[in-house]
């Protein structure tokens, strides 16, 4: 299953959903506000989706790990943030992701003592935000009663009508799932709707590139009437050419624009705005924003690992116990990736300033680390290009977007 969560950029955690910046980047040094928690409550899941990278990857860490967290892992992740917090007075938000697998797999009375326990330990240190990212078979009246009790953020993953989502979306049986992810979903809108959710339930669909982009586009937005949804590009190897992947993002930009709606706020394309704007971003990591935000995984046995989708033998995974947050940020792995420059490849493309070299998901390889352009580069250029004109179209200057992308 996948189960990449809505990171959300620091910069609109204050309510600042402008496109293009109105000042140019300031120059000072990184300064982290945000931290952002991959919690995983269950490494396991009642689903076996064929593109999940958890469970069906070279990386099996998970059948070391026992099936669901314990409270002992959780008080001692709540005694390792509160330590770190006190040292890191900046850090102003802090997202904790319930994850599996599937995190409902979890007892709902564990999960709420979870959400107890986080709340009362780290709500009065710093702006505290739950969300579950889930398959959607499990809810329940029950469940959203849970959900509305802690303010837990809901994300479904649904990848289309039935005819996609169950392509790949399986049971263990090799059943399609939309049915019931779909049953799911809706009792959670309607909950929302009806006010008993506070915060509106969302939609992640992993990128299918072979299919009509405008077509997925007025499902989600006709047939089901979502505000709050995204798609999500392959960690690692790719099942299509990019190419294949650039023609969907730039026929589900142009599906964007055309709507017009400023309340629609597809995390990609306004990540990628942002980034020719001067700014960084979760999905475009490199850029001049001094506002950072750390994103790191807490297994169920209690251990920190740098990223959910990369794996290396050579990076710390240390215990809860066994560290502090200061010097779990300190390590290695995020001292590299705070300063990751592009491939000595990418530097006379004129896309470099936006793109970095592109996500550390699609540029490392085990032998060479980061060192490689992103394998999604094809895709990626017609996209940029597109958005380019597209801001040109709307107004902004363009020695304003030459001089993000340092063009003489």
């Amino acid at each position: 299953m996948h189960t990449e969560f809505e990171l959300v950029h620091p910069l609109e955690r204050d309510g600042d959903k402008r496109v293009i910046a109105d000042v140019p980047p300031p120059a000072r040094a990184i300064d982290l506000r945000d931290i952002q928690i991959i919690l995983k409550t269950s490494e396991r899941c009642n689903i076996a989706c064929r593109y999940c990278y958890f469970f069906f990857s070279d990386n099996q860490t998970y059948k070391e790990h026992p099936p669901l967290i314990g409270a002992k892992v959780i008080s001692d992740l709540v005694a390792f943030l509160q330590d770190g917090l006190r040292t890191m007075p900046g850090v102003r938000t802090l997202t904790i992701g319930f994850h599996g697998g599937e995190p409902m797999l979890q007892r709902r009375r564990d999960f709420d003592a979870t959400c107890e326990a986080l709340i009362q330990g780290l709500a009065s240190m710093v702006e505290l935000d739950l969300v579950i990212q889930t398959n959607g078979m499990l809810i329940n009246d029950a469940w959203i009663d849970s959900f509305a009790r802690y303010n837990v953020r809901v994300g479904v993953s649904l990848d289309g009508p039935a005819s996609l989502h169950d392509l790949d979306r399986i049971d263990h049986m090799g059943r399609g799932t939309h049915e019931r992810a779909i049953r799911g979903l809706n009792q959670a809108l309607a909950a929302y709707r009806a006010g008993v959710l506070k915060r509106e339930p969302s939609v992640l669909c992993v990128i299918n590139p072979n299919v009509d982009a405008r077509a997925l586009y007025a499902y989600f937005r006709e047939e089901l009437g979502l505000r709050v949804f995204d798609f999500l590009l392959p960690e690692g190897e790719l099942s299509a050419a990019p190419t294949a992947y650039g023609r969907f993002l730039v026929d589900l930009f142009d599906c964007w624009v055309e709507e017009g709606n400023a309340d629609l706020g597809l995390r990609f394309f306004r990540a990628l705005i942002a980034k020719f704007s001067g700014h960084s971003s979760f999905i475009f990591p490199v850029g001049a924003d001094p506002v950072r935000s750390a994103v790191f995984k807490v297994s169920s046995d209690g251990r920190l690992y740098p990223d959910d989708v990369l794996h290396h033998s050579t990076w710390n995974t240390p215990a809860l116990k066994e560290t502090t947050l200061a010097e779990w940020l300190a390590s290695p792995y995020f001292r590299d990736m705070a300063n990751l420059a592009a491939p000595s490849q990418c530097e006379e493309c004129c896309w470099v300033k936006v793109c970095g070299g592109g996500h550390p998901w699609n540029r490392f390889e085990a032998d060479g680390g980061f060192d490689r352009p992103s394998s999604l580069c094809d895709g990626l250029k017609p996209v940029f290009a597109r958005v380019y004109r597209y801001l040109l179209s709307i107004g902004v200057p363009q020695d304003r977007l030459l001089n993000v992308l340092s063009i003489d």
